[in-house]
C-alpha cells in the first residue's frame, strides 16, 4: 500500500530547505567580505582611493604680480619680467643695467611700477650725437671700460673697468652709440691706455651714467 506525504510534511521539508540555502548564502558572504578586509588590513591601504580610479586634484592659485610694487636697479620677479616685456627687451626677471636704461629712455625715469608705467606717456628720449660733451650724472660716478678695435673697424668693449669717474665730472665727448641707446664710445683722456702723442683713448660708458655737459 502507497503512503501519500501530507501537506504538512512537505512545507515542513521545504521549510529546512529555505532554511539551508539562506544559511549557506549568508555564510558565503561573511568569508567574502572578511577576506576582503583582511587583504586590504595587510597591505595598509583600507579606505585609500586608487590614484588611477580616484586621482587627487589639488587646487593651484593663479600667481600674484604686484602692479604697484616699485621697481628699481636690484629688483627681481615677476613683475620685472612683465615690465621688461612692456619695453621689449630680454625678459630675464633682473631689474640691471639695460633696464635701467630702457626705461630712461622710454619713460624719463630710473625707477617705475607697473601701473605708473601704462600712466606715464613714452618721451622717446633723444640719443646723444656725436661728438656731444657729457659729464657723469651717476651719483656712484661712471665707469669707462676698455674697448677692442675689430678687422671692420669698430669696437667691442673689453669688458674691463680701465677708469671710473665721479659724478659731476667730465667724461670726454660721444664718438658712436650702440644701436639700442644703451651704452656710448667716448673718446677720453687716459694717459696709460690712451695715444701716445694726444693721451686719447676710446672707451665705453653706459647711458645711464653719462649726460650732456651742463
Amino acid at each position: 500500500m502507497n503512503q501519500t506525504t501530507t501537506p504538512k510534511k512537505k512545507e515542513k521539508d521545504n521549510t529546512l530547505l529555505y532554511a539551508g540555502a539562506l544559511l549557506l548564502l549568508g555564510f558565503g558572504a561573511y568569508a567574502y567580505n572578511n577576506s576582503n578586509k583582511n587583504a586590504s588590513t595587510s597591505t595598509g591601504e583600507d579606505n585609500v582611493p586608487n590614484p588611477n580610479i580616484d586621482p587627487i586634484k589639488i587646487p593651484t592659485a593663479p600667481i600674484a604680480i604686484y602692479v604697484t610694487k616699485i621697481l628699481k636697479m636690484g629688483s627681481q620677479g615677476l613683475e620685472v619680467t612683465k615690465l621688461q616685456g612692456l619695453m621689449k627687451i630680454t625678459a630675464d626677471g633682473f631689474f640691471g643695467p639695460q633696464t635701467e636704461a630702457m626705461l630712461l629712455r622710454l619713460k624719463g625715469v630710473k625707477e617705475i611700477s607697473l601701473d605708473q608705467y601704462a600712466k606715464l606717456p613714452t618721451i622717446n628720449r633723444n640719443v646723444l650725437a656725436n661728438g656731444t660733451k657729457v659729464m657723469v650724472s651717476n651719483k656712484n660716478g661712471a665707469k669707462v671700460y676698455g674697448s677692442i678695435k675689430k678687422a671692420d673697424r669698430t669696437y667691442y668693449s673689453s669688458g674691463k673697468v680701465e677708469k671710473t669717474i665721479a659724478y659731476g665730472q667730465a667724461v670726454g665727448t660721444i664718438r658712436s652709440q650702440s644701436t639700442d641707446g644703451n651704452s656710448y664710445t667716448v673718446f677720453y683722456n687716459d694717459l696709460w691706455n690712451g695715444d701716445f702723442f694726444t693721451g686719447t683713448a676710446i672707451g665705453f660708458v653706459n647711458a645711464v651714467d653719462i649726460q650732456k655737459y651742463l
